[in-house]
């Protein structure tokens, strides 16, 4: 199976589930945390651009703070060859959206982290109250 092959269905899968998790939740709960999936022309045009930044013998690292179902990792994966990537790493506070994520088999190259402790001050500071998170972990595998 060719590279855009597996890329496609990646992307086709992250659009199913955020289309699903979406579903799940009223525009107002989606609006207090912030959910907004970021659409995939976008992500991938901003990847593309940070990509024309850095040097192409360059390792590159993934930092998504509020990762969701992936639309900035799916552009990622598709702009930066898995050669070139040291590190990938994703946050997400909703469990709505970061539990299922982590199930789907695709996640697997990502480092997709809750942390009760820190987490919950972090989400504490930026959302102006205490949300109770769920730690998980799954180890980066490219």
């Amino acid at each position: 199976m060719s590279m855009t092959v597996l890329q496609d269905t990646f992307e086709a899968n992250r659009l199913r589930l955020q289309s699903e998790l979406d579903a799940g939740k009223t525009q107002a709960e989606r609006n207090r945390l912030g959910q907004f999936a970021t659409p995939t022309a976008l992500a991938l045009d901003i990847l593309t651009y940070a990509s024309s930044l850095i040097p192409e013998d360059e390792p590159v690292r993934f930092l998504d703070p509020a990762v969701g179902t992936g639309s900035f990792f799916s552009a990622f994966r598709q702009v930066f060859p898995a050669g070139r990537i040291d590190s990938v790493l994703g946050f997400e506070v909703d469990t709505h959206y970061g539990e299922p994520a982590t199930q789907e088999q695709r996640w697997d190259a990502l480092y997709y982290l809750y942390a009760r402790k820190w987490g919950a001050a972090f989400a504490s500071s930026v959302y102006g109250e205490r949300l109770d998170v769920k730690p998980m972990r799954r180890e980066p595998s490219l």
